[in-house]
């Protein structure tokens, strides 16, 4: 009977120790739950909430407790078919890549883990979201500042453009107004100062669609005539300095966010200019692989040194002379490329 008793004892004695150390366990998990700055939310597997932490309760103002996610967070269609795909996966045990969840003005970066009970079943799911709006807004901010110097390099070239169809319109007006000429010399001449105006409209257009804020959406082009308008902005640079040379095999037509290609291409041509002297030579070829498509750009310059390869991906790196380069260029194109599924 002593033993019996000395042995349950000692039992009792390391359970209540175990428990000790277990209650100190979930008072710093509560802890941490409570302090990090992050949304945090314990959900069912259908995406009931169980609890929540104080950051989150400190923004909704409100018990939140055995409603669902989608109705507190109060999303529109699209974004609630994204957060809903996230959770039925971690409800699967399935990992899921963190997506930007738009919530009226603001953008969140959420993560939907899934927690496992003792016997290795998904039992509840953790969701955890971050506050990005700032950062996007800040992303945003340089590329459209970015594309503004862009647009600053291009004036030039593109008043020049614009003063040759000017000058045409101008010499067949006085044509028109100053001599008798027969009806073939006037339409002849009419048709001239019509395609003089539709060229300066192009110029224009183009100029204005690269230089207007990103809206972040995507429309349906044709690859090739995209790049031929783009190009065009830089016509008076190319004619002085450089034949370019643009070549598609077949026609291209896809969904695409047309200001991140706009910044991937005038960044590499703008940067292919500026390493070529006269005479030079830019060739940009587009190839379709099944779903994927390659633009190929490729300039007759100086290259780029092997020991700095590695750089020219960072923000603020440039070779160029001062006042010339801010050094994000190609740091934008790896960014803007990324988020188009791609890489260069």
């Amino acid at each position: 009977f002593f033993i019996y008793y000395q042995t349950n004892k000692n039992l009792y004695a390391e359970l209540e120790n175990r428990m000790e150390k277990l209650t100190e366990s979930k008072k710093e998990l509560k802890t941490t739950f409570n302090g990090v700055s992050y949304y945090l939310a314990e959900l069912d597997l259908d995406g009931v909430v169980l609890d929540i932490n104080r950051y989150f309760f400190e923004t909704v103002h409100r018990n939140v407790t055995n409603r669902n996610i989608y109705e507190i967070l109060d999303l529109d269609e699209e974004n609630s078919a994204k957060l809903r795909k996230m959770i039925e996966n971690a409800a699967h045990g399935e990992p899921s890549e963190n997506e930007e969840i738009m919530r009226k003005q603001d953008i969140f970066e959420v993560d939907v883990f899934p927690i496992e009970g003792a016997r290795g079943v998904v039992e509840k799911l953790l969701f955890m979201a971050r506050d990005i709006t700032g950062e996007v807004m800040a992303e945003r901010q340089m590329i459209q500042d970015n594309k503004m110097i862009a647009v600053g390099q291009l004036a030039a070239g593109v008043a020049h453009e614009i003063r040759n169809p000017l000058g045409i319109i101008r010499n067949y007006c006085y044509v028109l107004k100053n001599m008798d000429v027969d009806m073939d010399i006037r339409d002849k001449a009419i048709g001239h100062i019509e395609a003089a105006v539709d060229r300066s409209g192009a110029i224009i257009n183009n100029l204005l669609n690269f230089s207007r804020v990103s809206s972040g959406q995507e429309e349906m082009i044709d690859v090739e005539e995209h790049i031929r308008s783009l190009a065009s902005l830089n016509d008076n640079i190319l004619k002085k300095k450089i034949k370019l040379e643009i070549t598609c095999a077949e026609r291209i037509e896809t969904f695409i966010r047309v200001e991140a290609l706009d910044m991937i291409l005038i960044n590499l041509i703008q940067n292919a200019t500026d390493a070529m002297k006269e005479n030079g030579k830019l060739s940009i070829k587009v190839v379709k692989y099944k779903q994927e498509f390659e633009i190929d750009v490729q300039d007759t310059g100086t290259g780029i040194e092997e020991d700095i390869l590695q750089d020219i991906f960072n923000p603020f790196f440039t070779t160029k002379e001062e006042h010339k380069g801010n050094g994000l260029g190609l740091y934008i194109v790896y960014n803007e490329t990324g988020k188009l599924d791609g890489k260069i």
